[in-house]
């Protein structure tokens, strides 16, 4: 074999192993950026998912605050507690616990309250010890929507509208909730009988706390919904929300009327405030229960876009490997392509497939029948091939 072919075969093996180095760390780099993107999409999706189960739980739990402060006013006043209703809450959160409580870690707390609930409802308190006693559930029940709100990640929720709606849902209704029912309550049970059910100053301070806890958290859930439609691109979000929303307020202007009506507003009895809280309560619970639907929609189209990015993703990957292939295919030669090579190195020929050499001047030298061959004096090799030389010629170049 040649020097030249030998040189021809080296530069080519080299061109090869560099155009493979090159595709490979190319690829690598491209592996790499479609690994991280889908690493991102997927820690995206479960977070939006673990939020999802969160607001599961949030629905029937809210039912449940609410059913309990109507226990709690009910035995404050000796009357019967609707304990067909306030079972069928606490169904309605076992069972979301136990579909939706292992990856929010609620089962312990779930257990706790339940049993504070089963304890109170054996106890049938009465007067300030109905209070005291339905307080403690309640506040057991507050606890564990705030579990949740962390458990799930709904308090990092990183969406205005999203983040408005559970910040109304989780937090400012449940204390609506309860601070209403707690201004009724003590005012039920500081009421001077013989003066029309009338405040005396003692009780009104008590209950004007509770009053500015709800209009507080009144004025911050009509704020946070505003907001959440300021910033939300879902047109059906306002359309669903204005009605409660508006039935909400009107409620909660019965118990604490606007600013500028208040100097004008007596301070109401008893039986007023009860009338009020009653009504709150009627309209917070759906209030609660559409913000929440609206917040799961959110959360449900955010979802199937990340799910979108992910089999973007994978078919960027999967693209990807199939031009990784098909570039390697075209940088090694094929067999017939390399045998070619071969055949050209041997002969002599350069890479340009120029013939400048004797070998391939042989190769285009006339057919030549084997009998004519036989009949010549002498055949002379020239390369590979022969030629026919008559022997007189042959002599005289000697």
């Amino acid at each position: 074999m040649s020097v030249r072919s030998s040189d021809s075969r080296f530069r080519r093996g080299f061109r090869i192993l560099v155009a493979v180095v090159l595709l490979l760390a190319v690829g690598g780099l491209y592996g790499a950026l479609v690994g991280q993107l889908k690493s991102a999409t997927d820690e995206d999706e479960s977070f939006v998912a673990l939020e999802r189960h969160g607001v599961a739980y949030l629905r029937p739990l809210t039912r449940l605050v609410g059913e309990l402060t109507a226990a709690q006013s009910a035995a404050v006043r000796g009357a019967a507690v609707d304990t067909v209703a306030l079972n069928a809450a606490v169904v309605a959160v076992s069972e979301v616990d136990r579909t939706d409580g292992p990856p929010l870690r609620t089962q312990q707390r779930w257990t706790d309250l339940r049993a504070a609930i089963d304890k109170v409802g054996k106890q049938r308190p009465t007067g300030p010890g109905a209070l005291d006693a339905y307080a403690d559930v309640v506040a057991l029940a507050t606890d564990l929507a705030r579990k949740v709100g962390d458990t799930s990640k709904l308090i990092l929720d990183p969406e205005l509208d999203s983040y408005y709606l559970m910040d109304a849902a989780m937090l400012q209704l449940p204390a609506v909730l309860t601070a209403a029912g707690l201004a009724a309550d003590l005012a039920y049970l500081t009421a001077d009988r013989g003066k029309d059910d009338q405040l005396p100053y003692e009780g009104f301070i008590d209950v004007a706390v509770a009053r500015q806890q709800v209009a507080t958290a009144t004025e911050a859930t009509s704020t946070g919904i505003r907001k959440a439609l300021d910033a939300t691109q879902r047109g059906a979000l306002g359309a669903n929300l204005t009605e409660p929303l508006d039935a909400f307020r009107a409620a909660a202007d019965q118990l604490v009327p606007p600013a500028a009506l208040r100097q004008a507003t007596p301070t109401g009895n008893s039986s007023t405030i009860s009338a009020a809280a009653q009504k709150i309560r009627a309209t917070a619970v759906p209030l609660a229960a559409a913000v929440l639907t609206e917040l799961d929609a959110l959360l449900a189209v955010r979802q199937d876009h990340l799910a979108s990015q992910r089999i973007y993703a994978l078919g960027a990957a999967g693209a990807g490997v199939a031009l990784a292939v098909i570039l390697l295919w075209w940088s090694v030669p094929a067999r017939g392509r390399a045998r070619s090579d071969e055949l050209a190195a041997v002969t002599g020929r350069d890479e340009a497939g120029a013939a400048g050499d004797v070998a391939s001047l042989s190769v285009q030298l006339p057919v030549v029948d084997a009998r004519d061959l036989l009949a010549l004096e002498e055949l002379v090799h020239v390369g590979r091939g022969v030629r026919a030389q008559p022997k007189e010629k042959s002599d005289d170049a000697r």
